[in-house]
């Protein structure tokens, strides 16, 4: 589900839209729609893809006063099961002052993220 780059619009509630290809040192393009925020178009660099186990990307706004690291990381936890770990890290002189204000907003965002992954994923694993 998570290297389909192209059809996580189909399931993901923040990534509501994306081009570009998962591979090191690509440019992509998001979309992300957070709950309260208006939705937010942004360019990254993808700095790591490890199928089936890890994607992070990073962006860079404001001049470089803020950077942000987002990543999602998968540890197999049996065979049938796992533990999904979907985050971002907001770094540089703004990347404090963002997390306080929308911290959460990021946070609620994820975690629905992760529930709609694992609806997406229960549901492709019944059929």
């Amino acid at each position: 589900m998570l290297a389909d780059f192209a059809g996580w619009p189909a399931w993901n509630p923040v990534y509501v839209e994306t081009g570009g290809t998962l591979a090191a040192g690509e440019a992509i393009t998001v979309a992300v729609a957070l709950p309260g925020m208006k939705r937010q178009r942004a360019r990254a660099t993808v700095t790591a893809v490890e199928p089936p186990r890890l994607i992070e990307f990073s962006l860079r706004g404001f001049g470089g006063l803020l950077r942000i690291c987002r990543y999602i990381d998968i540890t197999s936890t049996g065979p049938a099961s796992c533990r999904v770990g979907n985050g971002e890290i907001m770094g540089g002189p703004l990347g404090r002052m963002l997390a306080r204000t929308v911290g959460g907003k990021v946070r609620d965002g994820l975690k629905a993220m992760n529930e709609a992954l694992r609806a997406r994923v229960e549901q492709s694993a019944s059929v």
